[in-house]
């Protein structure tokens, strides 16, 4: 009888290990569109196929859209930046730049503050953003009203770029297309977003 135990216990195991965890979206050109980050924050993108951009706060991952309360997303995110399993190896001296704005200040009905910098890291080497330079210091969402998208998006840089720091009292109506093409960033080569509102719970 222990014996069986013992077998059934391994197998639970074994199933619990190797159960696929629930696959995130699909973040494709489409998916933005439809989202509308594309018109409302960049004019277009240029994803990377083989880049793996993954984000997530201690209680998720973003993905999509997903939402986060104003307490879960209140420090900054993690941020993993590889390539899927075989398609690609990252070059030994790749620079990236994160940027995360909300283009639905003060609503997504009248955005007339859009877009408010929440966030910018430059010069990440082959992507740790940890090691790059804050150009913005990661500010949470604080939406007074409605549903606000969180935008991320990682551009890849030439080489090393200079910028300089922005103020918390300079980060409303943030051009991010302008922004990309005074440092030759071109197009995002990865997006992804979530969703806060003012009672999204604790």
């Amino acid at each position: 009888m222990m014996k069986h135990t013992v077998l059934i216990a391994a197998a639970a195991l074994l199933l619990a290990c190797t159960t696929p965890a629930a696959a995130q979206t699909a973040v494709t050109e489409e998916v933005i569109r439809e989202a509308e980050i594309i018109p409302d924050v960049i004019p277009a993108v240029n994803l990377d196929p083989k880049l793996r951009f993954a984000l997530s706060f201690p209680s998720g991952d973003i993905d999509a859209g997903n939402l986060f309360s104003i307490n879960a997303s209140a420090a900054a995110p993690s941020v993993s930046i590889s390539c899927n399993p075989g398609q690609c190896v990252v070059p030994r001296r790749t620079y990236y730049t994160l940027i995360m704005a909300d283009p639905d200040a003060p609503s997504r009905e009248n955005p007339i503050r859009r877009n408010i910098w929440h966030w910018g890291v430059t010069n990440a080497p082959n992507g740790r953003i940890a090691q790059g330079t804050a150009i913005t210091t990661y500010r949470g969402p604080m939406p007074p009203m409605g549903v606000h998208r969180y935008v991320l998006m990682l551009f890849r840089q030439n080489g090393q770029i200079s910028v300089p720091l922005t103020p918390m009292d300079g980060r409303a109506n943030f051009n991010v297309t302008a922004f990309a093409e005074t440092y030759g960033l071109g197009a995002p080569v990865a997006v992804n977003w979530f969703t806060s509102q003012p009672d999204a719970g604790p």
